[in-house]
């Protein structure tokens, strides 16, 4: 299970990738091209086809103008996605919203190069409350057309904190949205290595009528070095070895699983967060135990070492990854990039 809320802010980055859905028209008719990866809108977006419904009215994904909730953040509009169920599923309290699940998703292009990813959303509910007709939304990045999450930064459900609001634009019969009052704003989330899209989810529970809405505005993506990371060192001289997860507030008390190689393989396109290892090495690197498991601290950081010199071979390499998860290993959240590293 992907359940992934990512950290960071940049060192020193670029802002060079954006889709604020300005160009995009007319309000509230104009829809993105279907199905994913279809190619002539302006920005690239694209959409999956599916519907939603509001006491019988068909709804695309389209843009507007207006929401009476604080959208558009930038510019005169922002892009609406409309919670659709094709087949009257249902949406667990607090998700996740079912594989497979017939909801209404805008793909959002992520530049190549991108590590970085800030975008300002709200969801919008009629069907508040949750229930058997628990309306949901989520973002994630996949890595390809129909791709399981690689990150997840958003999720809201009927089950979440909701204040009042007053339907305005292209939006219909929409009585509240997520608390607080106005768009939530994600900034500098990392993008994991292979995210090719911005997934904008809205999913429809019990039925498909009286849809909730995601807006979502100002998508901006970042170009530069992302500060939580796996970093060897060997401030001991020849043979010795510090490991370092560097300070990564948002994963603040998250737990970690490093793992190794000897040899590079497939490297830096392994299976496993892009190192090439068996299962069965996997398995027992967790079972090892501290140091290769164990938790960040307050400000998301943990270290080991240093070692004294002589603790490994001169000229040794290895190849590494660490990924990071929910207390108790219970879901994954993070997988920092891959790194090697040979022991002066």
């Amino acid at each position: 299970m992907l359940r992934a809320l990512c950290c960071g802010l940049i060192i020193a980055a670029v802002s060079l990738g954006q889709a604020n859905f300005d160009v995009q028209g007319p309000v509230c008719t104009g829809t993105p091209p279907s199905p994913c990866g279809a190619s002539g809108d302006a920005e690239g977006i694209s959409w999956n086809g599916n519907m939603g419904q509001y006491n019988g009215t068909v709804l695309h994904p389209c843009f507007d103008t207006a929401s009476g909730a604080g959208m558009p953040v930038s510019g005169p509009q922002y892009l609406r996605v409309i919670c659709a169920n094709t087949g009257n599923g249902l949406i667990p309290q607090g998700g996740p919203i079912p594989a497979g699940y017939g909801s209404q998703d805008v793909y959002v292009p992520i530049p190549a190069g991108a590590t970085l990813v800030s975008f300002s959303w709200d969801f919008y509910e009629n069907d508040f409350g949750g229930g058997t007709f628990n309306d949901a939304c989520s973002i994630d990045v996949i890595g390809a057309c129909g791709g399981a999450s690689l990150a997840q930064y958003v999720y809201a459900d009927g089950y979440t904190a909701y204040v009042g609001m007053t339907s305005a634009g292209c939006e219909p019969g929409v009585a509240v949205e997520i608390a607080p009052a106005g768009p939530q704003v994600v900034s500098n989330a990392v993008l994991p290595a292979g995210s090719l899209y911005l997934r904008l989810r809205a999913a429809n529970g019990g039925d498909n009528g009286y849809n909730g809405t995601l807006a979502v505005d100002n998508v901006t993506f970042g170009f530069g070095a992302v500060p939580c990371s796996l970093n060897f060192t060997s401030p001991n001289g020849p043979g010795s070895i510090k490991v370092d997860h560097t300070p990564c507030p948002q994963l603040a008390g998250a737990v970690y699983f490093m793992a190794f190689t000897f040899a590079p393989g497939a490297y830096p396109n392994g299976w496993w967060f892009g190192l090439d290892i068996s299962l069965v090495d996997l398995i027992n690197w967790y079972n090892m135990g501290y140091p290769f498991t164990g938790s960040l601290d307050g400000t998301g950081a943990a270290s080991f070492g240093p070692t004294g010199p002589g603790f490994l071979p001169s000229g040794f390499q290895f190849w590494s990854v660490s990924t990071q998860w929910a207390p108790g290993f219970a879901n994954f959240l993070l997988a920092y990039p891959p790194k090697t590293y040979t022991i002066p």
